[in-house]
């Protein structure tokens, strides 16, 4: 049975899902249920806040018989269950190198992207156009017919015929040895007839608007195999004036009611508009109605729990905001978790606000993917292979020391180190030279400075010998990629130093730090694993290889959970909007940043999509689709608090450049005409 409860934003629809889901308890305990369990699906990033409504609700310490988990927990839970699939799993990363190998193959062949097809940038948009057709269930096989569609020796012809040469190579490549980590959600369907967790299960979903075409058939594969699918999806009704809003969960809504009818499974759409009402302010509930209807009501009254800032640039933004989160704790009793920070521009923006709360004392968490380009772990791997493929010049020598993993006794400090690098530079100490004893410089440093850089660089060479000297006998990907890996942890023993740097950083109180120098070393494993998984009898110069790895780590991000209570959340609108806050601060309410305007770059524009679309072949989110999933993570945005709404807008970027006012500022002025606009703390 599947069941749609349907809800504006004024409207809890959490509470909602657990009041249904203590009814469902109550059904399995006193036997006039068939369950044997409850399951709430919600993004990964709503785990922990989910778990906390719930003890609250329940008043309970735990439970036995209900469990919260993202949707990748859940396939995980299947498949312990029934098993995985008997071929290696290719992530990103893996979908990336593959790509590269088979681009290079084709180069000649290619008619659009010959000129660039080894570029990480368009490697990238050649994964993501792969992903995108899988997750609107279009295969290989289609594109030749969808390659017809378009006019003969159009720019748009010869872009397919390049993504179609990519995508065979692709599929020849997977075929009976790989399994796409797209093509898992199909894998994980097909297993959940012979899953009794899913048999014994009622499931709930919250905390989603949209769903792939992949997403909508494990779905149905649920609806089937289970004892019911409950989802949860915020729109309002088609008599609203602001009811293209919503198209997107409407056509989620619609998707999922076409698919109940055709397994034949009952199907009911209900309305919980007034069930559960969250307690606002007047303001609120206005704007909940009139942020997206044109001409808005006017609110008549001081909206006291609304404010507008506008602010100088983005740092004078974020000492603004900083200040009135200590005003908020210090004179209003809020805790920190209660207030959170919403900005489409994490890279400068949010950059800024970490900056300034971290300065001012303010526990943050940020809710954002994180490169790991910087970690001491990655930095010395790709400082080795440099030093193993390039010239060997003194950059490359102490940029293996810098990070501090790789350490010689004689170098004590930063400043042994600076001196071995001045005298390497001073008298050209490159290649081979590295490895004989050093001649030159007495004079300039002293019998004892020159016994030290003496000391430095035998150390030095004893140590990096062996790598470099492996490294060159390797002749294949998984023979260098041993190499390295016995290197980092049998000499160096990077596992264990990063676990105890982990350790130290949690002491600290860094523990989004700490997180993320645990993920490392599994992260970089994982690389080095799809590397011989993909291309392992590969033969590869050092060169090849260091730049392979090298492009694979500036493309690793890893995603953090909140590890403690008691941080204010800074996040972005696609990432942060599932729980609720007391008090929301939005930085950056600026035209092309809030609401974000157009696409990422990608192998076909929206000219293409667009006319693709229109002969019935959709491979993507046209700018369309795009531009109703913003407006609706808008709507969700402005009504997320409970209390204190304030909005900012910067006058200039940081460089000095002017910005101008997102449009939604001047829908709150006419939606509250009395409403003030306030100068930063400059």
């Amino acid at each position: 049975m599947l069941n749609l409860f349907t809800a504006r934003a004024d409207t809890d629809l959490l509470d909602l899902c657990l009041d249904g889901i203590g009814r469902d308890l109550e059904n399995i305990h006193n036997g006039t249920s068939a369950a044997r369990h409850i399951v709430l699906i919600v993004p990964a990033q709503f785990t922990l806040e989910a778990e906390e409504a719930a003890f609250r609700k329940f008043d309970a310490k735990g439970f036995f018989d209900f469990h919260i988990m993202s949707g990748a927990r859940l396939n995980l839970q299947i498949l312990k269950e029934c098993g995985a699939p008997g071929t290696a799993a290719v992530n990103t990363l893996g979908r990336t190198m593959l790509l590269r190998r088979i681009a290079g193959q084709h180069k000649e062949e290619m008619q659009a992207f010959g000129s660039v097809c080894d570029s990480s940038e368009f490697l990238k948009m050649a994964g993501d156009f792969l992903v995108q057709m899988k997750q609107n269930q279009v295969q290989t096989a289609d594109l030749p017919q969808i390659r017809a569609a378009a006019p003969e020796e159009s720019l748009l012809a010869k872009k397919l015929a390049d993504m179609q040469l990519l995508a065979e190579g692709y599929d020849e490549a997977m075929a009976g040895k790989f399994n796409d980590s797209e093509d898992m959600l199909r894998f994980v369907a097909g297993q959940m007839e012979d899953s009794r967790f899913v048999k014994d299960g009622i499931f709930w979903y919250y905390g989603f608007y949209s769903f792939t075409r992949r997403e909508l058939d494990f779905m149905r594969a649920l609806l089937k195999n289970s004892r019911g699918l409950n989802v949860t999806l915020t729109m309002g009704s088609s008599a609203d004036p602001d009811a293209s809003l919503f198209a997107a969960p409407g056509r989620a809504a619609s998707a999922l009611l076409q698919i109940a009818r055709e397994e034949g499974e009952e199907a009911k759409i209900l309305s919980a508009r007034g069930a559960f009402p969250r307690s606002l302010p007047s303001e609120f509930k206005h704007l909940e109605k009139n942020l997206y209807s044109l001409p808005p009501e006017r609110f008549g009254g001081d909206p006291e729990h609304i404010r507008l800032v506008r602010c100088s640039n983005p740092f004078t933004q974020a000492e603004t905001i900083a200040s009135d989160i200590l005003t908020l704790v210090r004179d209003k009793g809020l805790q920190y978790d209660e207030i959170s920070i919403l900005t489409e521009d994490m890279a400068g923006q949010g950059s800024a606000l970490r900056r300034v709360c971290r300065q001012m004392g303010i526990p943050l968490f940020a809710d954002e993917k994180r490169a790991v380009g910087h970690s001491p772990a990655i930095r010395t791997a790709a400082a080795l292979l440099d030093f193993a493929a390039g010239s060997r010049r003194a950059s490359d020598m102490t940029a293996c020391l810098k990070p501090g993993l790789l350490t010689v006794p004689a170098a004590e400090d930063a400043a042994d180190l600076e001196m071995f690098e001045n005298y390497c530079r001073q008298y050209h100490i490159r290649g081979d030279a590295f490895f004989r004893p050093l001649r030159y410089g007495v004079n300039t440093y002293g019998e004892e400075g020159m016994a030290k850089l003496e000391a430095i660089r035998s150390q030095l060479a004893d140590l990096l010998s062996p790598f470099l000297g492996a490294m060159e006998e390797a002749k294949t990907v998984r023979e260098k990629s041993e190499v390295l890996y016995r290197f980092l942890a049998d000499r160096l023993h990077m596992p264990e130093k990063l676990q105890a740097s982990a350790l130290s950083l949690a002491e600290a109180q860094m523990l989004d730090a700490a997180e993320e120098q645990q993920q490392i070393w599994g992260v970089f494993c994982g690389l080095l694993d799809q590397c011989v998984e993909l291309l392992g009898e590969d033969e590869m110069t050092t060169e090849e290889y260091a730049q392979l790895l090298t492009d694979s780590f500036n493309d690793i991000k890893v995603g953090l959970l909140p590890q403690a209570q008691g941080r204010v959340l800074l996040g972005t609108l696609s990432r942060s909007l599932t729980g609720r806050c007391k008090a929301l601060f939005l930085a950056g309410v600026n035209e092309g940043i809030l609401p974000k305007q157009g696409s990422a770059e990608a192998i076909l524009s929206q000219r293409e999509l667009e006319e693709l679309k229109g002969k019935g072949f959709t491979l993507a989110k046209t700018d369309a689709v795009l531009q109703e999933e913003n407006d609706l993570s808008v709507y969700s945005a402005f009504t997320l608090p409970a209390e204190q709404l304030t909005a900012c807008w910067c006058v200039s970027d940081a460089e000095g450049k002017e910005l101008k006012p997102s449009p939604l500022v001047r829908q709150l002025r006419a939606m509250f005409p009395d409403l003030p606009e306030e100068e930063d703390v400059e």
